[in-house]
């Protein structure tokens, strides 16, 4: 093995965290002793990872002078050497079990197109479990499960995710007389409200759909105040 100087910086920053074994690059393509829900991690782009013809791995980009007091982590995804400080504590804390740790960039990254893929059923599974937390508070139910409640009310997350999605793209709010496409805030202004609130939320007879702000403006207000409310609303701002 070279001695610590004829290293490279990357080589150097690698031996010092993980004594055991120098990265390779064959290492990005394995995942020994890594769980096997773990492999998905493995970094399919090699963004800051390079070889030379040897095969050694050169020096990453490194962005350690962000924070130079600070000792640095390689991030397992971007291959960046960041400071400690753009890494979740856990993660280094946890770092026994894993090759390297996720800065929060690329922890962003990930969660942000996990909720790109699936943001109508994240949508309509928060709102039911919204809804059933209020609703046990009530004494309306003692349901502990979304899935006991979806018993309950008839209401999936996945019809009602179809039907979020379907309402965002199609219909207008009752409340202030616009597309829910063309509201600032995107599909979080769509939300799901109980026109009687001293039942249960229900498919077929307890369930509606308003803009976050008419939903919060009705609040619990009786029913002949929701109305006269809703009748100056029509009046100020007349549906186009």
């Amino acid at each position: 093995m070279r001695d610590v100087a004829a290293r490279s910086p990357c080589e150097q920053v690698y031996s010092r965290r993980y004594p055991a074994r120098v990265a390779t690059p064959g290492d990005l393509g394995r995942s020994t002793g890594m769980a096997r829900r773990q492999r998905k991690r493995v970094p399919r782009n090699l963004i800051g990872f390079t070889f030379d013809a040897a095969g050694s791995l050169v020096a990453p980009v490194d962005m350690s002078h962000l924070a130079p007091d600070r000792p640095a982590y390689q991030c397992r995804d971007c291959g960046i050497i960041w400071p400690d400080l753009c890494f979740n504590s856990s993660c280094i804390d946890n770092d026994a079990r894993r090759p390297r740790p996720t800065c929060v960039v690329c922890q962003q990254d990930i969660n942000d197109e996990r909720k790109r893929a699936n943001r109508w059923i994240s949508k309509a599974r928060n709102v039911l479990q919204s809804h059933m937390d209020k609703e046990r508070k009530q004494g309306l139910h003692a349901c502990i499960t979304l899935a006991q409640y979806e018993q309950l009310t008839g209401i999936t997350t996945d019809w009602l995710a179809k039907e979020l999605e379907r309402i965002y793209s199609q219909d207008i709010c009752p409340h202030c007389f616009r597309r829910y496409s063309d509201m600032p805030n995107g599909h979080a202004d769509l939300s799901v409200d109980r026109p009687d609130r001293t039942r249960c939320l229900n498919r077929t007879t307890n369930l509606a759909y308003m803009c976050k702000t008419g939903n919060s403006q009705k609040g619990t207000t009786d029913p002949r105040t929701y109305d006269v409310r809703q009748a100056a609303f029509r009046y100020r701002h007349p549906p186009m």
